[in-house]
């Protein structure tokens, strides 16, 4: 892939990315397998969030950091996050 020469796993991203443009989308779990495979890690708190969608909680699974886990989790309360 253009950019990441070098890189590891950064030939399955394209051809992920490729995928992806031909289908018009691409999951939030797609994504995780080609980070891992360039030895990127997915924060732990983004896989909790990951698993609580797959166990149907309409929750937004691109949660990077606790305090966005925070105001997701207050969000879906029905509250206001307070900082």
């Amino acid at each position: 892939m253009k950019g990441l020469e070098g890189v590891q796993g950064a030939d399955k991203l394209g051809e992920l990315l490729d995928c992806g443009y031909k289908k018009g989308r691409l999951s939030s779990g797609e994504m995780m397998e080609a980070l891992e495979s360039m030895s990127l890690d997915v924060p732990q708190i983004t896989r909790v969030f990951l698993r609580l969608r797959e166990l149907g909680v309409d929750v937004d699974p691109s949660v990077y950091t606790v305090e966005q886990a925070h105001q997701a989790i207050v969000a879906l309360k029905g509250g206001a996050a307070h900082a």
